[in-house]
């Protein structure tokens, strides 16, 4: 869990922000063309974009409540999480919502079954950030999305929806037809 816990101000990425990190490692390593670069990091920008609008809207919209505020009002008033609590309502879960549809994304241009190593926090000492290797991106995605509820901020509810409304988005922006033909030469 706390592989994926990209929310600590100043020291880790945002939930969306680690995708574009993925999204880097893997344009370093791949061959590909300055045209298809840019259109990854545009589709990616649109689907991140997307998903973090409906995640926001779905959040105050339903102002479902944190584990913790559930467990501390009807069970213990002393149970806390493994992490600290985000200010702002659970449903959906923003990393499940940014992770799958930025997986069906890079999915798009790298495969179903591309396995990649994430060293996105690689020589991080303040919290655990060994590289970890990934045989999808979905695999991926959905790892980060349960991670969420390993430590105790989201309910498997929160994660599943969260994922479910990703995929939607990730495949929406897939099945636009995004060209940068007219933008770039290459000549």
């Amino acid at each position: 869990a706390e592989f994926w816990s990209d929310d600590h101000r100043g020291l880790t990425f945002s939930p969306p922000t680690r995708w574009i990190s993925i999204a880097n490692q893997i344009v370093e390593h791949e061959d590909i063309s300055i045209n298809k670069i840019l259109e990854l990091y545009l589709s990616l920008g649109f689907a991140l974009c997307d998903a973090s609008i409906i995640t926001w809207k779905a959040k105050y919209e339903y102002a479902r409540e944190r584990p913790q505020q559930y467990i501390n009002r009807v069970i213990s008033k002393d149970w806390k999480p493994f992490h600290e609590n985000p200010t702002f309502p659970s449903y959906p879960s923003g990393h499940s919502v940014f992770g799958a549809a930025a997986s069906v994304v890079l999915a798009k241009y790298f495969g179903d079954n591309y396995h990649f190593v994430d060293k996105s926090h690689v020589n991080r000492k303040e919290f655990h950030g060994k590289p970890r290797s990934f045989n999808s991106f979905k695999e991926m995605a959905i790892e980060n999305a349960y991670s969420r509820n390993a430590i105790g901020v989201h309910s498997r509810n929160d994660c599943e929806e969260g994922l479910r409304i990703g995929y939607i988005i990730g495949k929406r922006i897939s099945n636009l037809t995004i060209t940068t033909e007219n933008i770039v030469d290459t000549d």
